[in-house]
């Protein structure tokens, strides 16, 4: 039975590895990530001797029961035993058909932006009253526009009291952050303004290049 492996934090696709009875016993056993070799006719863990374990967070199953998908977190640096994380590294040009290394980032780093802007899609007016996120989206607007704004000024103070004294610690620091993401998501949800159309349009600003198996935006 194929196993497709993909990253739980990231959501990028890992590897694609087998699996048979046995293989799967031991990754529910063990928690680590277990395949079998059909080339070598015996069962392996990932990580055993590397040391690049995937450790097993979700089993997930097709409809039809033939196909298994492991959601993991990486213990090492890498999935594929060529060292780089990801086994699927080369792109097929749609038009031109030509097989190339991949030259923008495979992974992305906003999956947990987008299942948040679910949670937030199911929100409905008349939660107005019990629901913070419900009364950005559905209630004042210009009282979401100066929680965002105070949220702004927050993370700038953070930043600008991290610079002046050693009082300001990281966590608060991504605290502030992440309340000022928070905010800027009620307003996208509230004006349908989807996410993924804003990471796309960082894509349109960034051109990438790979070198030495490090990814830099130029």
């Amino acid at each position: 039975m194929p196993v497709i492996v993909q990253e739980s934090s990231s959501g990028q696709i890992l590897m694609l590895g087998f699996s048979n009875e046995g293989a799967l016993k031991t990754t529910l056993e063990t928690g680590m990530a277990t395949f079998w070799s059909r080339s070598r006719n015996e069962l392996w863990t990932k990580g055993k001797t590397s040391g690049d374990a995937l450790l097993v967070d979700r089993i997930l199953t097709d409809c039809d029961q033939d196909t298994l998908l492991y959601l993991v977190t990486m213990a090492g640096k890498g999935a594929c035993h060529t060292g780089e994380k990801s086994c699927f590294n080369y792109e097929i040009g749609v038009q031109s058909g030509e097989i190339q290394k991949a030259t923008a980032p495979l992974d992305t780093w906003s999956r947990t932006f987008r299942e948040e802007e679910q949670m937030m899609q199911e929100k409905t007016p008349e939660e107005i009253a019990s629901s913070s996120t419900a009364f950005g989206i559905f209630g004042d607007l210009n009282k979401a526009l100066r929680k965002f704004g105070e949220e702004a000024v927050e993370v700038s103070t953070a930043f600008a009291g991290k610079a002046l004294r050693e009082d300001i610690s990281e966590n608060d620091i991504l605290g502030e952050v992440a309340d000022l993401l928070y905010r800027l998501q009620i307003l996208l949800v509230r004006f349908n303004i989807p996410w993924g159309s804003v990471e796309g349009k960082i894509k349109t600003r960034r051109s990438w290049i790979i070198r030495k198996g490090e990814i830099t935006p130029q």
